[in-house]
């Protein structure tokens, strides 16, 4: 792929790693920048992320404010908009669902039996200043969240199992905020 000169970050999301992670090589203008990379996967690669929250401080508030009325609102703005807002590079092989949650809210999957077969489904819930505070995989059908303890804001990753075009309706997903 060509890129216009600059300075880039390149973001890695593993799927299905096992207990040693391979960082591939990374070239740029034909020149290796990174060497691949063989590591130890930690049994709770994620577990930092619990602890960010303890970092909130005025400028997250200031800075993340209008997520959780974006999302909360979004029926009533141009999709395009509030997907290229909350979403400015997603990875075009996953199929994303989000939105906001009010205290005392969670949320009602139903999800075809042949999505579950194809796709792996992701549930992640973040604090309205954008903080992780749960997150998992969801492997059955019939699925319901914990009430949020907070005004929150929600995103749900389908992602391919095998076939980067694994057939994909979305009539198969049916998530409600209860």
């Amino acid at each position: 792929m060509s890129l216009k000169p600059g300075k880039y970050l390149l973001g890695l999301r593993y799927y299905h790693w096992s207990d040693t992670i391979e960082q591939p090589t990374v070239k740029a203008d034909g020149v290796k920048v990174v060497d691949a990379k063989q590591i130890n996967a930690p049994t709770d690669i994620n577990s930092f992320y619990r602890d960010l929250i303890k970092r909130k401080n005025g400028l997250h508030v200031w800075l993340n404010y209008y997520v959780f009325n974006l999302l909360r609102f979004k029926q009533w703005l141009p999709q395009a908009f509030v997907k290229k807002v909350f979403l400015p590079v997603p990875n075009p092989e996953t199929k994303f669902y989000y939105g906001a949650l009010k205290k005392g809210e969670s949320l009602q999957f139903q999800l075809a039996p042949s999505l579950l077969t194809t796709h792996d489904i992701y549930y992640s819930l973040y604090s309205r200043e954008c903080f992780p505070l749960d997150w998992y995989k969801i492997t059955e059908g019939e699925h319901r969240t914990s009430a949020s303890d907070q005004k929150s804001i929600y995103i749900v990753r389908i992602h391919p199992k095998f076939e980067r075009n694994a057939l994909f309706e979305n009539s198969w997903v049916k998530i409600a905020v209860v």
